[in-house]
This record gives C-alpha cells, structure tokens and sequence, in this order.
C-alpha cells in the first residue's frame, strides 16, 4: 500500500506540468471558478490513466507513449467535464422547478382537479425514475421553445445521441403515459 502511495505521488509530481497544459489549452486557468476541483479531478484521472496504461510511464520509451496517451486521455476528461458544468449553469434546478410549477398552474394542461392529479403524480414519478441528467433532458425535450439542435448543443452532445437518449426515456417512462391519458 505504501509503495503504491509512493508510486502515485511521484507519478502526480512527474506529470503535474501536463495536467497544467492541458487546461491551459482548454483555456481553464485559475481564474475559472471551478480551477481547483478540475485540477484535483484531473489528478485522479491521471492515476486511472496509469492504471490502464501498458508499460512503465517513467522509463525511456513508455514515458513518451504515456505523455501522449495521458494528454488525450486528461483532454477528453475535462472537456466532458466543462460540458456538464456549462450544461448545469445554463439551467438551473430551479429553473426546472419554475417551469414545473408553470405547467402545472396552466389551465391548458390540466382542465380538471383529475387531470393534474395526474400530472403531479407524473412529475414525481419522473423525478424518482431519473437521474439528474435525464431529469434535465426530459424538461428540455418537454419545454417547445428549444429545438432539438438547441437542446444537443446545451447538453454538449450530438444529434443523434440525444435521440438514442429521448428513445431510451421514452422507454424508461412508457408506462406512466396512463397517467396523462386518464
């Protein structure tokens, strides 16, 4: 336990610069207001890094292979990273919260006390089913003002793969559709 303590501090005090190149090739310095969690988060990333790695990242040959393969790995890690973070402040818990709140105050949606019975139970049964993320997606694809294009391009994701995610909660969340119907 000791020598792998030892293996990964000296692993973090070699390869340090590199974790500091790349956010500043993302253009993430210490002004970012999450700096120094990125920089932590990236620390243990490069210790997964290594683990996963095929060779001895100190030693001549393998510490070039390593610096590359680390780099592309730390890069890819903080872009995902940057994404949720961008995602999470350009809507808010209590953004969503509003919007809940709006639909369900509107007479268009809920003509009768039945009717949005049903649809609150709807909602906290959405809200126990998913996970932070779908919960997030599931008020995006809910809301018509975004387009789908909008709605990939907030969540940092591709085209298709926010249809393979709105096919996967249609899935998640079919047999609650009595719940609207009735």
């Amino acid at each position: 336990m000791k020598e792998e303590q030892l293996y990964y501090s000296r692993l973090i005090q070699q390869f340090d610069d590199l974790i500091y190149r790349v956010m500043h090739d993302l253009q993430v310095d210490d002004r970012h207001l999450f700096y120094d969690d990125l920089t932590q988060e990236l620390r243990l990333r490069l210790i997964d890094i290594a683990k996963q790695f095929e060779g001895n990242p100190f030693k001549g040959e393998d510490r070039y292979r390593f610096t590359a393969y680390a780099r592309k790995g730390l890069r890819w890690y903080l872009l995902d990273r940057l994404r949720s973070y961008q995602c999470r402040q350009a809507i808010s818990q209590e953004d969503l919260d509003r919007k809940e709140a709006t639909l369900l105050a509107s007479s268009t949606y809920s003509p009768d006390q039945a009717s949005q019975a049903n649809l609150i139970a709807f909602f906290e049964e959405v809200k126990r089913r998913l996970n932070p993320e779908d919960t997030l997606l599931f008020w995006l694809l809910f809301d018509d003002s975004y387009t789908m294009s909008e709605i990939a391009e907030l969540l940092g994701i591709s085209r298709p793969t926010l249809y393979a995610r709105k096919r996967n909660l249609q899935a998640t969340l079919e047999d609650l559709k009595d719940l609207l119907i009735n």
